[in-house]
């Protein structure tokens, strides 16, 4: 009898380890998608972060271009607008060159 009653007391043990192991395999999956959801919120806060602030320099901006004429004429000129009656000088870094000898800087001075 004695050996019924440690058979028994085994069979409960191992019963409650399976009950365990199965929540825990259930468990596990549930507590991995957590933290992933997790992870991309904190990634989506971030983004809403980032585009609150953008809005917001749109709004300032849309703000001086409604109410500000000097600030329309800066970002035309940052575009490369410039104003009908203005006239264009583009200075470049080139060396004039003889017509005659292309290798020969012309500075003025005469041969």
């Amino acid at each position: 009898m004695n050996s019924w009653v440690t058979l028994y007391k085994c069979l409960w043990g191992i019963s409650i380890a399976l009950i365990i192991v199965v929540m825990i395999s259930f468990i596990i999956p549930k507590y991995r998608k957590l933290t992933d959801y997790q992870q991309k919120r904190y990634a989506l806060q971030q983004e809403n972060r980032e585009k609150e602030t953008l809005i917001r320099e749109l709004r300032h901006k849309q703000e001086l271009i409604l109410s500000d004429p000097e600030f329309i004429k800066k970002t035309a000129r940052d575009i490369g607008m410039v104003e009908p009656d203005r006239i264009i000088f583009k200075i470049t870094n080139s060396t004039l060159r003889s017509p005659g000898n292309p290798g020969i800087t012309n500075r003025g001075h005469t041969p």
